[in-house]
């Protein structure tokens, strides 16, 4: 991302789009996109630090939103590279760290809500007792990638970057899929691991053999 924002300085964009390397950008949504931010009041849309894409659908309204992951986002060129990007974090929640960072320069983050790109967190899988009662299939994360949401999630709760009531739900339905999916010992390592790194400030890859 920071060799695209170095890139991009010599076009002098006034927005940059963020994707993920899974998320497929639908037709037109830029344009549908930059013409609801050009349709706020000027007070406000100078105000607009991201926004991002809806992946579901929706009225194509555009709102203020708390938390949200960055897998399509317009981000404002002018202040890119002084909000991304959490390296150390590797994989996931730097989304979070670089919305709190444009929060905390006084910009707002907006969402609009509808389908504007294809993108899904994890894979549908059927996980007994979990999918009975809830009669479908549930997203889910391997144990490796458990660890970094834990590991990262508990570090921004550290730094006041995340609230507790966001971080809990969020660790709480994880490991609620891992548990069902893959047994309580594999549970127990990623998430034991993950809060203990976060706590000394442990960051960066591990290898996911690691976590078999």
């Amino acid at each position: 991302m920071r060799i695209g924002i170095k890139h991009s300085s010599k076009y002098n964009p006034d927005w940059l789009l963020f994707l993920d390397d899974d998320t497929v950008l639908l037709s037109n949504a830029i344009v549908k996109s930059l013409d609801l931010i050009n349709s706020l009041p000027s007070i406000i849309k100078s105000k607009v630090g991201a926004v991002l894409l809806g992946s579901i659908n929706g009225k194509c309204n555009i709102n203020m939103i708390d938390y949200g992951p960055l897998s399509g986002t317009l981000v404002k060129a002018s202040i890119a590279e002084r909000v991304c990007c959490r390296d150390e974090f590797f994989l996931d929640q730097a989304d979070h760290d670089m919305d709190f960072n444009i929060r905390r320069l006084g910009y707002l983050v907006l969402g609009i809500n509808c389908r504007l790109i294809n993108h899904k967190l994890g894979i549908k899988r059927w996980i007994p007792i979990l999918s009975n009662m809830l009669h479908r299939s549930v997203g889910y994360e391997p144990p490796w990638r458990h660890y970094y949401i834990i590991r990262n999630s508990t570090r921004l709760l550290i730094e006041g970057k995340m609230n507790l009531t966001f971080y809990t739900r969020q660790l709480i339905d994880s490991s609620i899929r891992i548990f069902f999916a893959d047994g309580p010992w594999a549970l127990i390592k990623p998430l034991g691991l993950g809060i203990i790194h976060a706590l000394l400030n442990e960051l960066g890859y591990v290898d996911p053999r690691f976590f078999t």
